[in-house]
C-alpha cells in the first residue's frame, strides 16, 4: 500500500506539472487526466489478467522491518503520508 501511495503521489505531481505547462491547471484538467489514467490502468489489468481488480495481500509482513533499510523506508513513507 505504501508503494501504491508513493506512485499515486508521483503520478499526481507529474500530472500537475504537465497541466501547468499546458495552462490547464483546473478541475477539468485533473478530471480528464485521472480519468485517462484509470482507463489505462483498467485496460492494462485486463490484458495482464482476466480480473481488472488488483490482487492485494492484506497480511502485514512485519518481518521485513527487522532490517535497517526497509525500516527507514517505512518510517520515511509514514512521515510523507502524515
Amino acid at each position: 500500500m505504501i508503494v501504491a501511495w508513493i506512485c499515486l503521489c508521483a503520478f499526481l505531481n507529474c500530472v500537475g506539472w504537465l497541466l501547468s505547462a499546458l495552462h490547464l491547471l483546473n478541475r477539468t484538467g485533473y478530471f480528464v487526466a485521472i480519468g485517462f489514467a484509470m482507463l489505462a490502468w483498467i485496460v492494462f489489468r485486463l490484458k495482464v489478467s482476466q480480473s481488472p481488480m488488483l490482487c492485494i495481500q492484506w497480511r502485514p509482513r512485519w518481518h521485513r522491518l527487522k532490517r535497517v533499510f526497509p525500516l527507514m523506508f517505512f518510517c520515511l513513507a509514514g512521515i510523507a503520508i502524515l
